[in-house]
């Protein structure tokens, strides 16, 4: 069992989309884990790229579309303070949804908050927040939900990254407002500004929606999400319809 990552959730993931027996974005995966292990002090001098890869492409055992779960963990005993930072690895292969997801109603999650530092930029099994918020979106039929840091400002959604459309402009929160850094973000940011398009990340709230053309989110399995309303405000998705045609998940 898993001791550590069950019970502290000592533990990161990756969440990978493989489409067509290709690994997306394998390279980013990689790198953004290697940072994320890098802060916690996993000991990573028998795990590399390669191994990385190799690892999924044999337990996908030649399924050509699944999502794939990478989980790395501190293979250690002792409490609160590990003995030891060596790490291990295991792979969940799941089920690809390859249908078209919108979100039609978002809401707001108000009761937990993140905190700004590196910590709420790494996905860890500290995830309680991200279940709360679930929760609170199942019960109020809320098909996803905003997660606000710790000044009462946008961090994220419960599983992606939030983008608006204002003028001729995106506008994303920086890391530094807790949000996760996410693959499709940092896809989706390099690529736009490649094409010409303005990008900003700065601190947003919930009121900077109401001014917003356009809302969408971001995350590697879904690529680009729409957000079709926000409190009773609806938007348009002819701006992120457009980003879907440069920016794919199966690049």
């Amino acid at each position: 069992m898993m001791e550590r990552a069950f019970l502290y959730g000592d533990l990161l993931f990756e969440t990978i989309r493989v489409y067509d027996e290709k690994i997306c974005f394998i390279d980013k995966h990689y790198q953004r884990l290697k940072r994320s292990a890098e802060l916690l002090q996993f000991d990573l001098k028998a795990f590399s790229q390669q191994i990385f890869e190799q690892e999924i492409q044999s337990s996908l055992g030649g399924i050509k579309n699944a999502r794939v779960r990478f989980v790395m963990y501190r293979n250690s005993k002792g409490y609160y303070t590990p003995n030891t930072n060596d790490v291990k690895w295991e792979v969940e292969i799941l089920p690809l949804d390859v249908n078209e997801k919108v979100c039609k109603n978002l809401g707001v999650f108000n009761e937990y908050k993140k905190p700004c530092n590196q910590l709420s930029n790494i996905k860890s099994g500290n995830a309680l927040v991200y279940v709360m918020a679930g929760l609170y979106a199942k019960n109020n039929k809320f098909d996803d939900c905003i997660i606000l840091n710790e000044h009462g400002r946008i961090a994220e959604v419960i599983s992606s990254n939030l983008f608006l459309v204002k003028g001729n402009k995106l506008i994303t929160p920086p890391l530094t407002e807790g949000c996760v850094d996410g693959v499709m973000r940092k896809v989706l940011i390099e690529s736009a500004t490649e094409k010409g398009i303005y990008v900003e990340e700065l601190p947003l709230t919930t009121n900077e929606l109401l001014q917003a053309h356009e809302v969408f989110l971001t995350n590697s399995i879904h690529g680009i999400i729409p957000v079709k309303s926000f409190n009773l405000i609806d938007y348009a998705t002819s701006f992120s319809s457009t980003l879907k045609t440069f920016i794919t998940t199966n690049s």
